[in-house]
């Protein structure tokens, strides 16, 4: 294997670390991009390090020897055949709704990374803070909560106020510098080594975005990638639905009926080793034995099924794409600050856009 700078020789491999953001095509990348890149030299699992990727996501890092933790993960690297880890979890540089592990942690958490891994590779994906703002948003509606947007974004008397006390999901809707944080990670780990994506570019041109992604990560792919709209939130209509169903229903549990769970989650959970996720069936099929198609379709079968024993679900499948109706849950008050704040903010970004077009989307065509 080559000895180039990409190569952190202490671990005898190429690095590669996908850092976030949150709600900017991470789950994609997980779901639809890495598990397809040649798996002859890139390796990446969401569970062989989970341990290691854990102590930085949890903000354990504070008291951890990074000599240990190197250690520790030299172990299970040197286990690994493939030239390339690749690590990717939107947490390594912060949580925005979730104090103490949130964005004013970045410094601290990204001097960690620097230590454990000082010639790795730094993937980061950025998306335009309003849009990111109200799809963070979507996102906490949708697993339970009830807070309005203007508690969320700590809106109050015609302005944005900074938290006066730590609280989980709600944010400083003034304070995300993406620029601050990009410059931070090319001060530690090097221009070469920092590779700025939008997600925007994803949306507009996903086929050019995943080949500049592959260039970046240094191999081709196994398997065709199906490329669809990327991250459409829930409308207006079913996020107000949903909001409406979380206040009336009280503290929200995750656990399911025992019946649901019986007939559906477990049986799903157990044909899962006969399937091939996130591939249509006739490609599953052609690359399973026969006995096994049966096992693939009743899965198929019992996944459509539980549709209609879970509100996320029967919001996406049914609200969404059939009775799709929205407005702009932010408000033209709130959206109008946003956009004078950050296209001031975003001119640090400057050296990091790839086109016009995207200049667009961060400077609101403010210049």
């Amino acid at each position: 294997m080559s000895k180039d700078n990409s190569v952190d020789n202490y671990f005898n491999k190429r690095i590669v670390l996908h850092v976030g953001l949150p709600k900017a095509a991470t789950a994609f990348m997980r779901r639809a991009v890495y598990p397809r890149l040649d798996s002859t030299k890139v390796f990446h699992s969401q569970t062989y390090f989970k341990n290691e990727i854990n102590v930085l996501i949890e903000g354990e890092y504070k008291g951890v020897d990074v000599e240990k933790f190197r250690e520790n993960f030299k172990r299970k690297s040197e286990k690994i055949s493939q030239d390339t880890i690749l690590l990717c979890e939107f947490s390594l540089s912060g949580n925005p709704v979730i104090p103490g592990n949130d964005y004013e942690s970045f410094y601290e958490r990204t001097d960690f990374l620097k230590k454990a891994f000082p010639s790795a590779n730094i993937i980061i994906i950025l998306r335009n803070q309003i849009d990111w703002l109200v799809s963070i948003y979507r996102n906490i509606i949708e697993s339970g909560e009830t807070l309005s947007m203007d508690e969320f974004l700590n809106f109050n008397g015609g302005k944005f106020i900074r938290r006066s006390c730590v609280r989980q999901y709600y944010v400083d809707a003034l304070c995300f510098d993406f620029s601050s944080m990009c410059d931070y990670y090319v001060k530690l780990f090097g221009r070469e080594n920092v590779h700025v994506f939008f997600q925007e570019d994803l949306k507009n041109d996903p086929e050019n975005f995943i080949k500049d992604l592959q260039k970046v990560i240094g191999c081709g792919l196994e398997d065709s990638i199906r490329i669809q709209r990327v991250n459409r939130g829930s409308s207006a209509l079913a996020l107000t639905l949903t909001r409406l169903k979380n206040r009336m229903g009280g503290p929200q549990s995750h656990e399911k009926a025992p019946l649901q769970k019986f007939f559906l989650s477990d049986p799903i959970q157990k044909l899962q080793k006969y399937d091939i996720p996130n591939r249509p069936f006739l490609d599953v099929i052609k690359k399973i034995e026969s006995r096994y198609i049966l096992a693939v379709l009743l899965r198929r079968v019992l996944i459509k099924v539980s549709i209609f024993f879970s509100w996320h679900q029967f919001v996406q499948h049914f609200i969404n794409k059939i009775i799709y109706i929205d407005w702009d849950i932010l408000g033209d008050e709130k959206r109008s600050k946003l956009i004078k704040h950050y296209a001031r903010v975003n001119k640090g970004l400057l050296p990091y856009f790839n086109s016009d077009n995207i200049r667009n989307y961060y400077l609101y065509k403010s210049e």
